[in-house]
């Protein structure tokens, strides 16, 4: 048989014993496997099939006959027999047994068939080993699959002449590579040599070069880049833009060319300013994204350089420091006090502390897989090296953002409205035409005219600058938001923030200042204040006890000092300075206490770095156990001690005496001390004394002291570690102090309070959001207390509220009941990026309009299940800048709240000038129907005088309407209803009378211009005058109504003589500009013929002023009429931001 007749005999056998799984059909499969496939046939089947079989294998084989112990069923022996052989003959087996992990391989319980089962059995399990052993370096190791391993090798080895089994057969070395996976449950020597590398030299420049071909880049997936052709089309298939193509189409089939000329003029200006907007603002994001290439440094060729991070490939050795983002997915070999914090996979903001022992837990999470380091992490402690397992989509970051490249982001709130609007004036518009052209051919219509008409009549009813000043009015908010620091990656997101009735918000860099900071020091008797910054230089850097400033040195400081070299020299933080910028680099925690000891003017460059007194021993890092650090220094007597911490001085020998030095002023002794700073609870522990005016055993009511201090400090959300040390005898030699002896007897010393501060203008922003009725929610991983106290700040919540944790969170979601939470929560702790997914649906369940903010990858689907997700420009990946509407570029929350309040604005003008826009194009539908249905007249207006109307005075009035100031109520109000329409009733009452108001006068106007036709002459000719006169005499009347009413839509309840008129100086502008141009299709030659418009004399001018008169009087009566229904004077709230705080609420108003 060849291939094709090969695979199409397997996937048949397969789904027969898929579909009947009996003893017959599974020996089918193995005479199939046995005898019908040959090594190093052409038999190729496809992944996912071999993936398919390969587990129903597996799984098969693994089960025991239940009636007697530990024997297999016959199913199962031909299960092995059948997955023995497709390995040896498949290559694609092959491969794909190589991504199965240990722990899965533990289901074929080998071990148990080699010691309790029969014969045949036993040959199969122990062909298959060896099998694995000798061809996959991953499974060498028997004890990480099988048990009682060291019975079954012993089996194995005594019996490995009777198995007959074949080396893996491949082509080239590189075909032998292991196969990218996370390799975390194996000794890390096997994955170096299942990569062919060398954890000393790396790989080879052709090496590298060979894998890039076979692996590809190491890049995550980026979503289809929006092109230029793609976004004009999304213009194009507009459902209005459509509709006017229809009818430029038939204006040229009936032969009226200028007609269809100009719409499809009227299209190609709208289409021009959609797409430049959209791809501005698709610019725009993309600069943002635009940042410095990663590099990474790898060991290559047997030496360290630096490379793109893109060009890595599986068996890289890549070298790890402080500051460093990783590449890739690593298996980690070598670390030193390795720490990576991995809140953008798993929201975690404490740092984890690494290892590169396997980890033999089935299926652990990604936060507990300690011997890996992920991609997109960042390393903020110590050092390390890994060989990269895993690059690209195949990544844990890949894998996200692989599934989020292929989702499409739902339509915003105004889209749907618009949408469905369009369609009602389509639908209303159709049936117009259809009632019209009845009419005429009742009538005996000539067709042409019939079209004609219908033409004018669908022309009329469609707004077709809605479209063109909607996108507009959006771009210029896009324009201002930018310049607030945010960045609005599609126009539509304007409205939808305008639309948000709760804010989900990070609270570290978002709520805070995202640096850790010293705050309070408590030394038993005293608690001294940290203030500004001395490294920034940002305000006034001191320390202070009850307001008072203090310096240092002072004999009577003692213990401040004394803690503040603690925090100083038990510390592997630093910074570096540059001209306007300052980066800090090591755990947030040990850059806050280093920042605290410099504000007491501690350096430790200055201590210890630069020649100084202090001498560097030995230093016992931090892990997870003992949850402290420790450090060993020397230290000479005359140092910035101000007084001695132990009254012990030992007797000095004469000469050279042990523990002393020569210089050139004479003999300087020297100490050696111990000094630890750790959880409160872990330094209690190792303390033995109290140092208060001098050194004192530590009392269990001074520990209880201590403790309360401590659990005061952090309910008000520091995080709290304790300070200790010890002087030790020289002659112990401080390089031979254990961990044990080191850590024994200290002597406590102080408190020191940290905490992430908020920012400060954070707190006016949140109260305009409470203002404004929207829901404040602030999300964070950290504790519970700490989330409370913050909130507590920033008037999130108040002392009652209770912070729910993740994984009350799963809870709720999964038994259905957290979107029935009454109250709300507004705090959120201990939250994984899962849990703000769930947080999401159960707020859109309950009809909310939520906006989430995050910046990890792993907060990438909530971001995209939000009604508006925004992503932080700093601190964000660029994954959740892809799919984010928003892009903050300040990671503030007060740029929220700036985009909540631009968002109604925008939404407001878009009301006004729809409301307008649809009472000028219903008053041209209107007269039509008035003129013909009623009065049996001539058509009012050609289909060019409709669309010059709309062109000249609809849209620069209309865009004129969508710059308007913001309202002074604009957040002092509650957020829309996302199901409320544009129009509701009221306002559609009020616009159906302003319409029909407007078209009165112009039939009005019309039937008087027929009337004149007989009385006046033209003075040029002597002619009477004709209809084109009285229809022109209509145009303006039409024209000159549509203006001023512009200035009537700035407000749908104040009179015309509340409103200032130079406050919008773009109206003032359009209605004068416009006017003109109308005035000027009158009187300039060329132009009138082709609009079919004519002079008009000064009777026709007094009939437009009368006019004009008449429509603002009706207008204001309709006004008092609609303030009278619907409440009284609106009366507006100005906010003012500098009363912030005395509009602190945490309940929004309902």
């Amino acid at each position: 048989m060849d291939a094709t007749q090969l695979l199409e005999l397997f996937k048949s056998i397969v789904a027969t014993v898929q579909n009947e799984p009996t003893v017959d059909s599974w020996n089918e499969l193995r005479v199939f496997a046995e005898e019908d496939l040959r090594p190093n046939s052409e038999f190729h089947p496809p992944a996912n099939l071999v993936s398919s079989v390969l587990n129903l294998l597996i799984n098969k084989a693994g089960k025991k006959d239940g009636k007697i112990k530990w024997k297999m069923s016959d199913e199962s022996i031909i299960a092995l027999e059948c997955l023995y052989h497709l390995l040896i003959k498949v290559d694609e087996f092959q491969d794909a047994i190589e991504a199965v992990t240990t722990t899965q391989l533990t289901k074929l319980r080998l071990g148990f068939v080699i010691l309790e089962g029969d014969k045949d059995s036993k040959m199969v399990a122990m062909q298959l080993i060896l099998f694995l052993q000798e061809n996959i370096l991953k499974f060498k190791d028997l004890s990480l699959y099988v048990h009682k391993s060291a019975k079954v090798q012993k089996y194995i080895d005594e019996h490995r002449h009777e198995a007959n089994v074949p080396e893996m057969p491949r082509l080239s070395s590189i075909d032998r590579l292991s196969v990218q996976a996370e390799y975390y449950d194996i000794d890390v020597k096997v994955v170096v040599r299942g990569f062919q590398s060398d954890m000393k030299k790396g790989l080879t420049s052709t090496e590298v070069a060979n894998r890039t071909a076979i692996y590809g880049l190491n890049v995550l997936p980026q979503p289809e880049p929006r092109r230029w052709w793609s976004m004009l089309f999304e213009q194009v298939k507009d459902f209005m833009m459509i509709i006017l193509f229809l009818a430029a189409v038939a204006s040229y089939a009936i032969g009226d060319p200028k007609a269809g000329s100009t719409l499809l003029f009227v299209i190609l200006i709208n289409v021009i300013i959609g797409f430049v907007q959209e791809y501005k603002a698709e610019k725009a994001i993309n600069a943002l994204m635009s940042m410095d290439v990663q590099k990474a440094k790898v060991i290559r060729d047997g030496n360290q350089v630096a490379v793109e991070a893109s060009s890595l490939v599986p068996g890289d050795i890549v070298v790890l420091d402080e500051g460093d983002q990783i590449p890739a997915d690593l298996r980690l070999f070598e670390v030193s006090n390795l720490k990576v914090i991995e809140a953008v996979l798993t929201g975690e903001s404490e740092p984890i502390e690494k290892t590169t022992k396997p980890i033999r837990s089935k299926n652990p999470p990604v936060g507990d897989r300690k011997n890996m380091a992920m991609m997109t992490t960042t390393v903020v402690g110590g050092r390390g090296k890994g060989i990269v397992s895993t690059i690209g989509v195949r990544t844990e970051a890949g894998k996200i953002a692989e599934s989020l490249v292929k989702s499409t982001q739902p339509p915003t709130p105004l889209q749907k409205r618009l949408d469905f609007l369009g369609k009602v004036l389509v639908v209303i518009a159709l049936a117009l035409v259809m009632m019209i052209v009845g009419i005429g051919f009742i009538r005996d219509e000539e067709v042409v005219d019939l079209v004609k008409l219908s033409v004018s009549l669908g022309v009329s009813a469609i707004p077709e600058g809605l479209v063109a000043v909607t996108t507009v009015v959006m771009a210029i908010g896009v324009q201002r938001m930018a310049k607030k620091n945010g960045i609005i990656r599609k126009l539509s997101a304007v409205e939808t923030l305008g639309s948000v009735s709760v804010i989900c918000s990070d609270k570290t860099g978002t709520l805070t200042e995202g640096k850790m900071k010293a705050t309070q020091l408590w030394t038993g008797n005293n608690l001294f204040s940290f203030e500004g910054h001395p490294v920034e230089g940002q305000g006034l850097s001191r320390v202070s006890l009850n307001d008072e400033t203090v310096a240092l040195p002072d004999p009577r400081l003692f213990h401040l000092e004394r803690s503040l070299q603690i925090c100083a020299l038990c510390n592997n933080s630093s910074y570096t300075k540059d001209v306007d910028k300052v980066s800090y680099v090591g755990d947030p925690t040990e850059v806050a206490c280093m920042i605290g000891a410099m504000t007491g003017g501690i350096v430790k460059s200055k201590l210890a770095d630069d020649g100084g007194d202090w001498t560097f021993v030995l230093e016992h890092a931090f892990d997870s156990t003992r949850k402290r650090m420790s450090v060993v220094y020397e230290y000479s007597e005359d140092t910035n001690l101000s007084v001695a911490p132990s009254k012990e001085k030992g007797k000095a020998k004469k000469g050279k005496e042990k523990g002393k030095e020569k210089d050139d002023e004479g003999t300087k002794e020297r100490k050696t001390y111990v000094l630890a700073k750790g959880g409160c609870e872990s330094i209690l522990s190792i303390c033995k004394h109290q140092n208060l005016k001098e050194k004192k055993p530590l009392t269990d009511k001074y520990k209880a002291k201590i403790e309360k201090k401590a659990a005061e400090l952090a309910e008000n959300g520091l995080r709290v570690l304790a300070l200790a040390y010890k002087a030790v005898p020289n002659k112990k030699g401080g390089k031979k102090l254990s961990k044990k002896v080191a850590e024994k007897d200290l002597t406590f010393i102080g408190l020191i309070g940290i905490i992430d501060p908020e920012r400060k203008e954070v707190k006016g922003a949140i109260a305009r959001c409470h203002q404004a009725g929207i829901t404040v929610c602030m999300i964070t991983g950290d504790h519970q207390s700490t989330a409370k106290a913050i909130a507590i700040k920033l008037n999130i919540a108040d002392k009652s509220s209770k912070p729910l944790r993740g994984t009350d969170i799963d809870v709720l979601f999964n038994t259905g009941t957290l979107n029935s939470l009454d109250p709300w929560p507004t705090v959120f702790a201990r939250v994984s990026p899962e849990n703000k997914l769930q947080l999401v649906q159960a707020l859109q369940s309950r009809g909310s309009v939520v906006a989430m903010t995050g910046d990890g990858v792993n907060d990438a689907p909530a971001i995209k299940s939000a009604d508006c997700g925004v992503a932080m420009g700093i601190s964000g990946t660029d994954i959740t800048k892809q799919v984010a509407s928003v892009v903050l570029r300040d990671d503030n929350f007060e740029t929220i709240a700036n985009a909540v309040e631009e968002g109604r604005v925008i939404y407001d003008n878009i009301q006004k000038f729809i409301i307008y826009i649809l009472a000028c194009n219903s008053a041209e539908v209107f007269s039509v129907l008035g003129a013909i249905a009623i009065f049996g007249s001539p058509i009012p207006f050609t289909v060019m005088q409709v669309l010059w109307a709309n062109i000249v005075c609809d849209i620069p009035t209309a865009m004129a309407l969508g710059v308007d100031p913001a309202e002074k109520d604009v957040m002092t109000r509650p957020p829309r209803d996302p199901k409320e329409s544009i129009l509701n009733l009221g306002v559609g009452i009020l616009l159906l009378c302003q319409s029909l108001i407007m078209s009165i006068l112009c039939v009005a106007s019309l039937r008087m211009g027929l009337t004149l036709t007989d009385i006046f002459q033209d003075p040029d000719t002597g002619a009477p005058y004709t209809t084109v006169h009285a229809q022109t005499l209509c145009f303006v009347v039409l024209c000159t109504c549509q203006l001023f009413h512009g200035m009537n839509c700035r407000s749908l309840k104040l009179s015309l003589i509340q409103i200032n008129p130079i406050s919008n100086l773009w109206m003032v502008a359009a209605i004068f500009g416009s006017f003109g141009l109308v005035v000027g299709s009158l009187y300039v030659p060329g132009v009138n013929t082709f609009l079919q418009l004519t002079p008009l004399i000064g009777v026709d001018w007094a009939v437009i002023g009368i006019s004009l008169v008449i429509f603002t009087v009706l207008v204001e009566i309709m006004k008092a009429i609609y303030r009278l229904v619907s409440g009284k004077d609106p009366v507006y709230t100005h906010y003012e931001p500098e009363v912030a705080e005395e509009l602190v609420s945490p309940t929004p108003r309902s």
